[in-house]
């Protein structure tokens, strides 16, 4: 079965989108067929797999007169992986009267099950804000991996986010599941090992093993364009 993975924080700067893009080439590297869907207005994902976007997620989302989605689908330069490209626009979503539209993209992957089917994963990549794009992530995802880094205001960003995604478990899509927490760009200081202590103690078991050393090489996949393992 395709599982789709939101990955998010209403922080930005905390590595989300390489955590995405390098799980992604992981996952291709092993076999698995994976469709990339990107949400976030600036569009890092998209442009480092090579995705032109001539057809994106906005048009797929859109009020009236809506792209297929098979239409947007299109192949990037990384191996094993398809991609739904991002758009710089795609906030217009916000300022949509529809009170429905967070649940455009839940919409339009149950609708496409036989298309998406070829595909072992689905990875959402999220903006990195709480607003109408990242809920309809949410509610299209099976599961969620909340990235973040051990510093104050990114621990208080994955509190919001973290809120926001119990909100929906209880209202609208009680099946959602919190996958792990992923910590991000560690450094040996006292700082970052203090916090991630912290953070082991709020959220008990979900903190992933083993956390991600800050590394240049994780930094260096979008400016060269290439898989973390190239």
């Amino acid at each position: 079965m395709t599982t789709t993975t939101a990955l998010g924080n209403q922080k930005g700067g905390v590595g989300k989108t390489t955590v995405s893009l390098c799980l992604l080439s992981e996952l291709a590297r092993l076999g698995r067929s994976c469709l990339l869907i990107d949400l976030d207005q600036q569009m890092s994902a998209s442009s480092t797999v090579g995705a032109e976007g001539d057809i994106t997620i906005e048009d797929v989302l859109r009020a009236k007169a809506p792209a297929h989605l098979s239409d947007a689908i299109e192949k990037s330069k990384w191996e094993g992986i398809d991609v739904v490209p991002g758009s710089d626009t795609i906030q217009t979503l916000e300022r949509d009267p529809d009170v429905m539209a967070a649940f455009r993209l839940q919409k339009v992957l149950r609708d496409n099950a036989d298309l998406l089917s070829k595909y072992d994963d689905i990875i959402i990549d999220l903006p990195p804000d709480l607003g109408t794009c990242t809920v309809s992530g949410l509610l299209a995802a099976d599961q969620v991996i909340a990235v973040t880094i051990p510093e104050p205001w990114s621990s208080e960003g994955l509190d919001r986010f973290l809120t926001t995604l119990e909100g929906i478990r209880q209202g609208p899509h009680p099946s959602l599941t919190l996958f792990g927490v992923m910590v991000n760009m560690v450094r040996r200081t006292n700082e970052h090992r203090y916090r991630i202590t912290e953070l082991n103690e709020t959220v008990g078991g979900l903190v992933m093993q083993p956390v991600i050393p800050q590394r240049v090489a994780a930094a260096e996949v979008a400016s060269e364009q290439l898989p973390l393992h190239e």
